[in-house]
């Protein structure tokens, strides 16, 4: 019963074994199993593929992207705090995805277009805009409609006239209004 449990503790595997230096390591595989289910039904590793078809990148950027947006998912942090948290996952196809290419795979999703049509005053239309606009396409059906927009608004602030009314619930500052 005892060698039944051991595999349990490591105090009672030491005892039984004899030495000291048994060392276990452990990987958790949920995050990556069910967000890449996720990833794969909505057709974001397709829309950037496709972004990216015309495009010579060493590395496989999806795989960079993916890691990424998997590690802000579960903990917020920068690309390299990345490095050091995904050594605890097992995620498919990052085995050869180094810190740099982190780097390099966000800096293209924040290239700008070169066709600025419906771009907002504030700032350009970058390839990030078409990937959020591919998952759209991609999941729409005769149906579909778009009925409301979630954004974060936790550094947009405006100024002028209206203030007193739309940033209401926000924090107001003598200038205008902060919007969170």
């Amino acid at each position: 019963m005892v060698h039944s449990l051991a595999k349990y503790s490591e105090k009672v595997m030491l005892v039984l074994s004899g030495r000291s230096d048994i060392t276990a390591t452990s990987k958790k595989i949920g995050p990556s199993l069910i967000f890449d289910r996720l990833w794969e039904k909505l057709g974001i590793k397709k829309i950037i593929k496709k972004l990216l078809s015309d495009r010579k990148f060493g590395f496989d950027v999806e795989r960079a992207v993916y890691l990424t947006v998997l590690h802000r998912l579960f903990i917020s942090g920068s690309d390299r705090s990345c490095e050091q948290w995904r050594r605890d996952y097992v995620i498919e196809g990052i085995e050869d995805i180094s810190l740099h290419h982190s780097y390099r795979a966000m800096a293209w999703i924040g290239e700008s277009l070169a066709d600025q049509n419906g771009a907002t005053p504030f700032t350009p239309r970058c390839i990030k805009d078409e990937i959020e606009e591919g998952i759209f396409f991609e999941n729409r059906n005769l149906f579909t409609g778009l009925d409301i927009v979630f954004f974060d608004t936790t550094s947009i602030y405006f100024e002028g006239a209206g203030g007193e009314t739309i940033g209401k619930r926000g924090h107001t500052t003598q200038q205008g209004a902060l919007l969170g």
